[in-house]
């Protein structure tokens, strides 16, 4: 019997499709729909493995597998990503704002470049 493959290949689907399929900071692949998944291949082992799945507009979502046998399929469903509404700026009164009068020459140190003194 010949040794077992390094790798086997599991079937990954979403709600929506689309989803990053990531193991650490490593993105394996893309997540397709449940009648088309997405086969991606995985180092074989006999322990968990976690993976997330992450799509912009949605909550991160996270399972653990253990990638032993070739053909499992992997279903997630995402939920969508709560929108917090930010508090609006504080409103700004150009009437609040007082523009400094100008200065006339007589209130400059030194020597009036006009011609008067100080």
């Amino acid at each position: 019997l010949p040794p077992p493959s390094p790798t086997v290949t599991l079937r990954f689907a979403s709600t929506p499709p689309g989803a990053q399929v990531r193991q650490g900071d490593r993105i394996l692949g893309t997540t397709g729909e449940l009648e088309h998944p997405t086969a991606i291949a995985l180092r074989r082992t006999d322990q968990d493995v976690k993976l997330d799945f992450v799509r912009p507009g949605f909550e991160r979502a996270s399972t653990t597998v253990r990638p032993s046998a070739d053909g499992e399929l992997v279903e997630i469903k995402l939920q969508a990503a709560r929108r917090f509404a930010r508090p609006p700026a504080p409103a700004r009164s150009l009437a609040q704002h007082q523009p400094a009068a100008p200065a006339k020459p007589s209130d400059l140190p030194g020597k009036n470049p006009y011609g008067e003194t100080n």
